[in-house]
């Protein structure tokens, strides 16, 4: 009777720690299915952002190569025809200044073949975003030949610091 009585108090106190042992590993499970599923999240954030980035790194400018004569020379302009102007200062985009845009503008006599032959190179360089062309929009000045007329490109060149980004 003895043994009876001892064998079910160890099945009644193993029925205890057992149940109290399951609920626990059951808690830990939730905990960790919970984990995993923030580092998912977070992973497939930073997954997120990096593909951003290399869009952004991809469809804007370096920096550096944003210098006025530089630009001049790539899109095939300067004086005596079109010339380059920055209006103001670059304004930084993020706060660790790593992204900014300038505001350009592009004024003088030419044909309208130049003015799209300079648009058709914005086009096929990263970081141009013209949004205003006007072709003969203003007088020109005296002693211009007759086949040329004013014109007026203003738009934002994105860059990038290769450095923060």
């Amino acid at each position: 009777m003895l043994r009876f009585t001892l064998g079910l108090a160890i099945i009644a106190f193993t029925l205890i720690i057992g149940t109290f042992q399951f609920v626990q590993n059951q808690q830990t499970i939730e905990v960790r299915k919970r984990a995993v599923s923030e580092a998912d999240r977070r992973r497939d954030e930073a997954l997120r952002l990096e593909g951003m980035l290399a869009d952004v790194k991809q469809n804007t400018m370096l920096q550096g190569d944003d210098q006025k004569f530089t630009i001049e020379r790539t899109l095939d302009i300067g004086d005596p025809g079109l010339t380059l102007r920055f209006i103001g200062q670059p304004r930084p985009l993020v706060s660790n200044q790593g992204l900014y845009r300038h505001i350009f503008r592009i004024t003088g006599p030419a044909t309208y073949e130049q003015m799209n032959n300079v648009i058709k190179k914005m086009a096929e360089l990263p970081g141009f975003a013209p949004y205003r062309f006007c072709y003969g929009c203003s007088k020109t000045p005296k002693g211009t030949a007759d086949n040329l007329a004013m014109v007026l490109i203003e738009g934002y060149i994105y860059v990038h610091d290769p450095a923060l980004l």
